[in-house]
């Protein structure tokens, strides 16, 4: 598979396990909900009964959780609040509806079945820029909408993008997803504890001219991270990413799917930087305004789509 850079220091290799992993982590203790058997079973009656089908039965189940999950309800409420809504149950419940939602339509997304949505494209042409050079980039987005919607935009710009995810968390859920993302040959690179095998990856997956897709809006237990203003509180975001980027020296593009219903997806990309160039000195406050600079694109979706943000614990430290 090669070899990392010299200069990828412990460091680096340590911090970019925040890619896809809450306040210091806690999300990652959070208990998944439900069986191996009763996803496959969903999946099963949702590509045999279709999308339609499944959908009109989703406000009961999110009825359910709603009344056995008041922490995720309190959690919603308070990020709801942040962006100036007043957060009734209303508001709530169509915020985790649509969290359903956007995890039905993976079903299909994961599997390369794009027709029963309708899809939106700004800034493909930075994409197609990117294709047309032959150069990797990474994709950093947030919890927020689908990332898989974003195939829809790789698909009409011919380019291979490689989900990174975390093994860690919602083991269930990630080896359902595997099963179905197998069917359809996405690519998915796996950070799996202390091996940097997946650094690795990213680098020859770059170096091929591919894209490597990183969410970036939560902090693993050992990640790097930076606190940053977002929504008028404090909140620690990852670093790690933005480390990685200037040891491969691949540029860094902002993407988002985002939903509206009933079955559009609104796909985003913007550039974030070229080339990220981390300083001997002052380091770690290159860092943090890199991790601001998100914060702030990552608010400004949040106030366009505010149901579409999906990080159900304890986000911000104070304010």
């Amino acid at each position: 598979m090669g070899t990392l850079p010299d200069h990828m220091d412990a460091h680096v290799v340590a911090s970019v396990d925040d890619a896809n992993t809450s306040h210091e982590g806690a999300w990652l203790s959070m208990q998944e909900r439900g069986t191996l058997f009763g996803l496959r079973l969903l999946i099963w009656t949702t590509m045999t009964l279709g999308r339609g089908f499944v959908r009109a039965w989703l406000p009961l189940i999110v009825s359910y959780f709603m009344i056995t999950a008041p922490g995720v309800r309190g959690y919603s409420r308070r990020y709801l609040g942040r962006l100036g809504h007043a957060a009734g149950t209303s508001v709530v419940f169509r915020h985790m509806l649509r969290f359903a939602q956007c995890l039905l339509d993976r079903i299909f997304l994961l599997r390369g079945r794009f027709e029963p949505f309708a899809f939106h494209s700004y800034g493909r042409e930075h994409l197609r820029e990117l294709r047309s050079r032959h150069r990797g980039a990474i994709l950093l987005g947030a919890h927020m909408g689908s990332v898989e919607a974003m195939r829809a935009m790789s698909r009409e710009c011919e380019f291979a993008v490689n989900v990174l995810t975390y093994r860690g968390n919602a083991r269930k859920m990630n080896t359902v997803m595997r099963e179905i993302s197998s069917q359809a040959s996405t690519r998915m690179i796996e950070i799996d504890g202390d091996d940097p095998g997946f650094v690795l990856e990213m680098k020859e997956r770059i170096e091929a001219g591919e894209f490597v897709a990183v969410l970036g809006d939560r902090v693993g237990l050992t990640a790097s991270a930076a606190e940053v203003e977002f929504l008028g509180g404090k909140a620690r975001f990852p670093t790690g990413v933005y480390a990685i980027a200037a040891v491969l020296g691949c540029p860094i593009y902002l993407t988002f799917g985002l939903h509206r219903p009933p079955n559009h997806y609104d796909l985003y990309c913007e550039p974030f930087v070229d080339r990220v160039e981390l300083p001997r000195t002052n380091r770690d406050e290159r860092l943090r305004e890199l991790a601001q600079t998100f914060a702030h694109r990552l608010e400004h979706y949040c106030k366009q789509y505010p149901d579409n943000w999906f990080n159900f614990y304890e986000f911000w430290s104070t304010g």
